[in-house]
């Protein structure tokens, strides 16, 4: 099993209902299979299926019958085989490594509401990955939203001030952002 990472996502009602009923029809059809595996050997009802049976489950699930988090998970990595994410990109420093595990919102980046919260247990290679892109497409935006003071407690005001951060949080990487980009790239589009 590849090392994971839990990893907690805003969504928009639109991916998580789309997410939702994927994974529930990839659920039922699997069930459906199951029940035909079951009647093909004859067992009744109760009855445990063979490890084999449950092997080619686990074999065909991601491609046959993907959960949410193969669906995401595609995404994702679809996302970060675009251009603008490969890199290469400079390592982490370990002060900015050790940034990275602390709680919060980082510095910056744009207050945006999404009505569903969900962990999904994400490749670790590929997190690390996305949170690295992230931060060095980020770093100029961050550093020129603290150069002409739009963030902080002493932040200017107004609403030039206020056009300006926007533009500037716009442009703005963080996972959960990369990670709803990649969820649009195997959602059809409606």
């Amino acid at each position: 099993m590849p090392n994971v990472t839990p990893v907690w996502v805003w969504l928009d009602p639109s991916q998580y209902k789309w997410l939702s009923t994927e994974g529930n029809n990839h659920r039922e059809a699997e069930e459906e299979w199951r029940a035909l595996q079951r009647e093909r050997l004859h067992l009744p009802e109760g009855e445990p299926l063979p490890q084999e049976v449950h092997l080619e489950i686990l074999a065909l699930r991601a491609s046959n019958w993907p959960r949410q988090v193969h669906l995401v998970e595609a995404g994702f990595r679809r996302r970060m085989a675009l251009p603008d994410l490969v890199g290469p990109w400079k390592p982490w420093t370990d002060e900015e490594r050790a940034r990275q595990h602390v709680a919060g919102r980082r510095i910056g980046t744009p207050h945006q509401y999404f009505d569903h919260k969900v962990c999904y247990d994400l490749d670790a290679a590929l997190v690390d990955r996305a949170r690295l892109a992230a931060h060095r497409i980020s770093e100029p935006y961050v550093a020129a939203l603290k150069a002409e003071r739009l963030v902080g407690r002493s932040a200017r005001r107004g609403r030039a001030a206020q056009q300006r951060r926007e533009e500037l949080q716009g442009e703005i990487y963080t996972l959960g952002r990369i990670i709803r980009q990649g969820i649009g790239l195997v959602m059809p589009s409606q």
